[in-house]
């Protein structure tokens, strides 16, 4: 699945990645308009929202 055929939502891509697999999308935001994105162990993602939140970032 691409972005594009999902519409570009990116929601949609993260939602089947962790249906199919053991990973998740994350997505970072600099405060830009650019799109940045990880891909992470979906049993790493808590871990990552409490280190993001220590270091003042915005992750979803």
């Amino acid at each position: 699945m691409t972005f594009k055929e999902a519409g570009n939502d990116w929601e949609i891509v993260r939602d089947r990645l962790e249906n199919l697999t053991d990973y998740t999308l994350l997505d970072l935001s600099s405060g830009n308009d650019d799109c940045n994105f990880i891909i992470a162990k979906k049993q790493d993602k808590q871990r990552i929202y409490t280190l993001a939140d220590q270091l003042g970032l915005w992750v979803d």
